[in-house]
Formats: structure tokens, sequence, C-alpha cells
């Protein structure tokens, strides 16, 4: 399996419905499962910066449009997949 990374950022409107991000992500996650059963989650974590949320999973391929990065009906909007090496951060030569 691949490891891939899964930048995100909140919507603009998603600053007044913050007590709602909980449970929109849980749901989010639910139907990822339901369409992309071979993915496995590893690790999630806010960031500062040009992003607000990373998502780090293993998948045998990259999973784009079939469920991953649709942010949109989950209020975000659309995320960024790369794929990339547990050890290094995308872009980066881990030296």
């Amino acid at each position: 399996m691949k490891t891939f990374f899964l930048f995100t950022k909140l919507a603009p409107s998603d600053g007044k419905r913050m007590r709602e991000r909980q449970s929109l992500g849980r749901a989010w996650l639910h139907e990822v499962k339901e369409k992309c059963p071979d993915v496995k989650f590893l690790s999630h974590y806010a960031l500062l910066g040009d992003y607000d949320f990373v998502d780090i999973y293993e998948a045998p391929d990259e999973v784009g449009d079939e469920g991953l990065d649709d942010q949109h009906g989950q209020g975000g909007v659309p995320g960024q997949e790369r794929p990339g090496d547990p050890l290094r951060p995308p872009g980066g030569t881990g030296q």
C-alpha cells in the first residue's frame, strides 16, 4: 500500500459552524469508508499555514474523485491529495 497526504482547508463559512465540524468530519469519514474500503487512515492533524488539516492514509492507489478529496459536501473546499513517504514531507528531500 502507498502512503498519501490529503491537505484540506475549511470553507470561509465554516468559522460560523465550528461546533458542527466534528459531526461533519465523522459523517465524511463514514462516507469515505463506504466508498473506499481499502483506505486505511493513519493520522489527522490540524495545521497552521496554507491548509487547515492533513490526513495521512494508506491506499492501494490514488483515491481522488472516489471520495477522499470531495470536501464540498462537508463544508470544506477541495482538497489536495499527494503521494508521500511517511518519513519525508511532501516535496521534501528527507535529508
